[in-house]
């Protein structure tokens, strides 16, 4: 037990802590500068500081926890006897490396404030006008002192951070690392959807800034005592599961009942990772979208739609709204790029004499695509109408809207698929028909008028006649354009371009 809870402690306590200092320093300096606030609650300001917890000491402790996660040591285990002196051991090596972690930045940010006028009260709240003065309100209303509510906040910390590193090494031994690292991330953009829009973070248990940081709690009544009962049920489960339930393992596999070449071949681009993939892309882009409009007065569920399908207009550039549509049209291409890199690499002889024709390997490639194609669209329709729901935008009378943007996207995403095929049956160089077909979304860039109805990219609602009136593309424009050269490209693979896809 002791020998395992001083390996965490090592482990933990290298090179990256400093990291944790330098971060932690930077903004303790940062806030000082020009500072009014008293030596006390400097420190609670510190302590308490939304930007800072959100976007530098959370991500960094999910760092930390994840290079912390590593595969049982049979030697260890065997030492250990029971499964649950070794888990307990563990999750107390981390306990100790969590007190350290909030200790140090406590230090620091004391060491920060040195030559501040002390003052341990809220007294001056009343003749100073902050961007603290809203946050220090709240916890006057529970704590005599700045720095007792600092030392209650921090515990609070460590006590939360403790539980979620528990929960985290229990999902690490039931799943995959990778599986939790997709965990982590999730809850990670959750957690900065729910601090952007007022009263989502209420649901327990998927939002982890109600564990860390105090002042979180202090939205509602009643909150605070649902975060520790959430606390409390998550370690009794842990336990409860540690104790009987150790040997099991819990698998994602989707075993698909099928025979034939499609079903062999689906295989290759149906996998656990390609859906973690495009279920990060687009959870990213729609929180990120999700994010933004809830700045704008009196957004809808219209205007988050438009914001995620913007994609970039002609004539402009605008580097993120770019690298957006890259992202979302690039995404299920570079997936399609390995899938056929692997494929084509696997091929038999066994396998060609089955096919018996060149053109029924054409055929099955482009059913897989197309229903590939049409998950990724569903799954993209489906995030934002659930973001919207949680969001209380009310989604009625845009059934007819959604049909067409799902349309549009799945023949853009078709067009450019067939061009990297065909570009593919000429060269046979995955990686160069793959950069060619990114390119062509930047074609869109040059000044010159008519390339608002180039297929590439024509899903954008920035060139649609929604955004641009008159001046856009109508949806049946658009429809007519890519459909159009869908159909070219599908009878050139069809009737002649079948022939080189083999080697033929």
């Amino acid at each position: 037990m002791k020998a395992i809870m001083l390996r965490e402690v090592r482990q933990f306590f290298n090179g990256r802590i400093l990291l944790l200092l330098f971060g932690c320093c930077l903004f303790g300096f940062t806030e000082r500068r020009d500072t009014s606030l008293s030596y006390e609650q400097f420190i609670l300001n510190m302590i308490a500081e939304h930007y800072y917890l959100t976007y530098f000491m959370i991500p960094v402790f999910l760092l930390f926890t994840y290079k912390s996660l590593e595969e049982d040591m049979d030697y260890v285990l065997i030492r250990s006897r029971y499964y649950w002196k070794y888990f307990l051991a563990k999750a107390s090596g981390f306990f100790i490396n969590i007190i350290g972690f909030v200790g140090f930045q406590f230090v620091a940010i004391m060491l920060v404030g040195i030559g501040l006028q002390k003052d341990n009260s809220f007294s001056l709240i009343k003749n100073h006008f902050s961007g603290s003065e809203e946050l220090f309100i709240e916890y006057a209303k529970y704590f005599h002192t700045p720095l007792f509510a600092s030392s209650v906040a921090a515990i609070y910390m460590v006590v939360g951070l403790t539980v979620l590193f528990i929960v985290f090494l229990l999902l690490h031994h039931f799943l995959e690392k990778k599986i939790v690292l997709i965990v982590m991330i999730t809850l990670y953009f959750f957690m900065t959807l729910g601090i952007k829009v007022p009263g989502l973070n209420r649901i327990p248990f998927f939002f982890m800034d109600n564990y860390i940081i105090l002042h979180h709690n202090f939205t509602e009544n009643g909150k605070i005592v649902m975060s520790l009962i959430s606390m409390l049920l998550l370690l009794i489960v842990a336990a409860i599961l540690v104790k009987y339930f150790w040997r099991k393992r819990l698998t994602w596999a989707i075993k698909v009942q099928g025979k034939g070449i499609t079903f062999y071949y689906a295989r290759y681009l149906f996998t656990k990772k390609n859906a973690a993939i495009l279920l990060v892309i687009l959870l990213f882009i729609s929180l990120w979208r999700m994010i933004n409009i809830s700045f704008a007065e009196n957004p809808n569920a219209e205007d988050f739609f438009l914001s995620m399908f913007y994609g970039h207009g002609v004539n402009e550039f605008h580097m993120l709204r770019f690298i957006e549509m890259l992202i979302l049209n690039g995404g299920p291409l570079y997936l399609f790029a390995i899938f056929i890199e692997s494929i084509s690499n696997e091929q038999s002889l066994g396998l060609t004499i089955r096919l018996k024709y060149k053109r029924n390997w054409v055929r099955t490639i482009l059913q897989i695509t197309a229903v590939f194609i049409t998950f990724y669209v569903v799954l993209m329709i489906g995030i934002g109408v659930v973001l919207c729901v949680m969001n209380n935008l009310s989604i009625s009378g845009l059934t007819v809207f959604l049909i067409q943007l799902s349309i549009l996207k799945f023949l853009d995403i078709l067009f450019q698929f067939f061009v990297f095929l065909i570009l593919f049956t000429w060269k046979k160089n995955v990686t160069m028909a793959f950069l060619i077909v990114l390119a062509t979304n930047g074609l869109s860039l040059f000044p010159v008028t008519w390339m608002i109805y180039f297929p590439t990219g024509l899903s954008s609602m920035a060139r649609s006649s929604l955004i641009l009136g008159q001046a856009g593309v109508t949806f049946q424009i658009g429809v007519l354009i890519l459909g159009s050269c869908v159909l070219l490209q599908w009878a050139y693979i069809k009737f002649h371009g079948y022939k080189k896809v083999l080697g033929g």
